[in-house]
């Protein structure tokens, strides 16, 4: 399933795909729908396979392979236009791999507390400790449920985590905390060509990862006060900042 909205623009040929990470959907970018930053851009926002409204799929156990089945669905429905990548969380490995595939038909690619370094894998890196995907899923689910009456805004994350393919889960996490590495996820978002922004909450992103972006000299935005889930912090500064950025790299 993905959600679609065309551009106020009719002439605009600027496209901005939106990937969700771990245990998301395409519901984490709700607000992009309606925020009139993004207003003249064509938005998608897909459900990877085994989450929100896509059922699950062997093609949805690893990071390749979901970039494989997007970065097919990108040229059916973007073919001719420009295109800016936009990945959160483990979305950024896929967003990452898509880029370095799709060549010119990208414009840019913005990743979103994305993985970089191993301290990015803090839930991915949990999976490898499972032999199978009902206890890694029921154990996450549990963790979500006992925050949200601290944290009101993961309501939406712990809604599509419930709801997930719990081998989906297992098996894709697994995959995102081997394709992380120490670092290797980060030198292959910093080697790509196209133009490229990280973007990271102050409350969450983990001092290795800050040291890996000042060191690779990565373009950056940092969101004060917010957590993994810039998005649902802070919609309209986040949306704000991604219009602008956009805009430039199309």
């Amino acid at each position: 399933m993905i959600a679609v909205r065309e551009g106020g623009n009719p002439g605009s040929d600027l496209h901005l795909w939106m990937i969700h990470g771990l245990g998301d959907s395409s519901r984490n970018f709700d607000e992009a729908f309606d925020d009139s930053a993004l207003a003249d851009f064509h938005l998608f926002a897909p459900d990877l396979p085994g989450f929100g409204n896509s059922p699950a799929s062997p093609d949805g156990y690893t990071i390749a392979s979901v970039a494989g089945l997007l970065r097919a669905e990108i040229g059916k429905r973007s073919a001719g236009a420009r295109i800016v990548l936009l990945g959160h969380s483990i979305g950024g490995l896929i967003v990452t791999r898509i880029a370095r595939r799709a060549g010119a038909r990208i414009r840019g690619v913005i990743s979103v507390e994305g993985n970089l370094t191993r301290a990015d894998t803090f839930v991915s890196g949990r999976a490898l400790e499972y032999d199978q995907g009902d206890g890694f899923h029921r154990d996450l689910v549990a963790e979500a449920e006992a925050k949200c009456d601290r944290l009101p805004l993961l309501e939406r994350h712990y809604e599509t985590l419930r709801k997930a393919d719990p081998t989906t889960f297992w098996a894709l996490g697994r995959s995102a905390a081997s394709e992380t590495g120490e670092s290797a996820a980060g030198e292959a978002f910093a080697a790509l060509p196209h133009a490229k922004i990280y973007y990271w909450g102050t409350n969450s992103t983990p001092e290795s990862t800050r040291v890996f972006l000042i060191t690779n000299r990565i373009e950056q935005r940092s969101l004060e006060g917010s957590g993994h889930w810039p998005m649902l912090d802070a919609p309209g500064l986040f949306y704000g900042m991604v219009g602008e950025d956009v805009s430039r790299m199309g």
